[in-house]
């Protein structure tokens, strides 16, 4: 029996060469799956709310942009539905589950903060706002 993941299919092809492994979450922009290449290679696939034109225009210049500091947009395009996207690193560990595992001391505050002052740093040098800025993210 197929199982239906928010419309979409399990192990099925979502976008281009990428299959639907599970849903992770929803934010203001959109749902986010987790998809393989077919070698395996765990991606973050950002399905974009219907409108949200804005999050998949910014997709090319951010493209562009290597950082360690920032989560690298691999490619952007349609799913199969043919809803906006855009295919992410996946990183399993955010700083919203760190912060949901317990307070932070100080120091570690501190250290994430400086660290995402540095992303930011990174965008601004670029002449790119950052405007969903929280703990998920």
């Amino acid at each position: 029996m197929k199982e239906i993941i928010k419309g979409y299919i399990k192990n099925q092809r979502i976008f281009k060469g990428y299959t639907l492994k599970k849903f992770l979450g929803e934010g203001g922009y959109g749902q986010v799956f987790l998809v393989e290449d077919s070698g395996g290679d765990p991606y973050a696939l950002k399905v974009l709310h219907k409108g949200d034109i804005e999050e998949a225009r910014g997709a090319d210049s951010v493209m562009n942009i290597r950082s360690e500091r920032l989560v690298r947009i691999e490619d952007h395009g349609k799913t199969i539905s043919g809803k906006n996207c855009l295919l992410m690193e996946y990183l399993p560990l955010n700083l919203e589950k760190v912060i949901r595992e317990g307070a932070l001391k100080e120091e570690e505050a501190r250290g994430y903060f400086i660290e995402i002052l540095k992303g930011l740093k990174v965008l601004e040098a670029h002449h790119i706002v950052h405007r969903d800025i929280k703990p998920d993210n």
